[in-house]
C-alpha cells in the first residue's frame, strides 16, 4: 500500500505523524551553565610542584611537605606581601576562601588577605593580627574595620563573598574570618555595601610574612557564576 501512495505522500504522512506526536510537549529547557569552581586538592600535590589554576604574582612561594602533608609555603625572603592569583576570570560576583597560618615573633606577626581586582579598583579583606582588626581595604585605604583577636597557634580561615547589593545597584562585600576548630560564622564578620560592580575581575589570596617566618596555605577555593 505504501508503494501505491507514492514517495511524496509517504513523506507528508510521516511529517504529520511526527507533528501530532510532539503536540503538548514542553520545549527543552536551556539550563544555565554550572558556576565556575576551583578547589585546590593539596593532598594530591607533590612538593616542588605547582597548584593547578593558580599563579604566583609576587613573593617566594613553593610547595613543601610539612607534618606529613603538602602545603604552600611563602618564604619570609623577600619580605613582601606574597600573592597567588586565580588563573580564571572572576565574573563580578562569587566567593573566595582560604586557610592560612604563620607564627609571630615578639611583637611582629604575619598578615592574611583575600582580594578581587577589577579594571579600575581592587578590594582586599585583610586579617591583621598586629592591629587586632579585620579590614576591607581599597587602594591601600581602610574603608571598613572591626576588632579581632588572633590565636597564633591555630590556622585562620578567610572567606570573601561578592554578592549583588540588596537594592540591586552595585555589589556588597561580605567577609568572614574564623579560626580552625570554630564553626564558620553564619553572619559576615565585616560587610561593605554598596560598591560598584567589578565586572570581570581577578581573585587573589595573599599573605605578608612580617614576623620574618614563613606563612603557610593549604586551602584555595574560588567559585564564580
Amino acid at each position: 500500500m505504501v508503494q501505491a501512495l507514492g514517495p511524496m505522500t509517504v513523506i507528508l504522512l510521516l511529517g504529520g505523524f511526527l507533528w501530532f506526536s510532539n503536540r503538548g510537549k514542553a520545549p527543552a529547557l536551556k539550563l544555565p551553565p554550572p558556576p565556575t569552581r576551583s578547589l585546590a586538592d593539596f593532598s594530591a600535590l607533590k612538593p616542588g610542584g605547582t597548584v593547578p589554576d593558580w599563579s604566583t604574582s609576587q613573593g617566594n612561594f613553593r610547595l613543601v611537605s610539612r607534618e606529613g602533608r603538602t602545603v604552600m609555603e611563602l618564604s619570609h625572603e623577600p619580605m613582601v606581601e606574597g600573592r597567588l592569583v586565580w588563573n580564571r576570570i572572576f565574573k563580578s560576583h562569587g566567593m573566595i576562601r582560604s586557610r592560612m597560618w604563620g607564627e609571630k615573633a615578639r611583637r611582629a606577626s604575619p598578615r592574611f588577605a583575600l582580594g578581587v581586582a577589577g579594571s579600575s579598583s581592587a578590594y582586599w579583606l585583610r586579617a591583621i593580627p598586629a592591629e587586632k582588626s579585620i579590614q576591607i581595604v581599597s587602594q591601600e585605604e581602610t574603608i571598613a574595620s572591626v576588632p579581632w583577636e588572633w590565636d597564633s597557634v591555630k590556622p585562620v580561615w578567610l572567606e570573601l563573598r561578592v554578592v549583588p547589593a540588596a537594592d540591586g545597584k552595585g555589589s556588597s562585600f561580605e567577609g568572614r574570618v574564623w579560626h580552625e576548630g570554630e564553626a564558620q560564622p553564619e553572619t559576615p564578620t565585616l560587610v561593605l555595601s554598596p560598591v560598584e560592580d567589578l565586572g570581570f575581575a581577578r581573585a587573589s589570596a595573599a599573605a605578608a610574612p612580617y614576623a620574618l617566618k614563613p606563612v603557610y596555605i593549604d586551602h584555595l577555593e574560588v567559585s564564580s557564576p
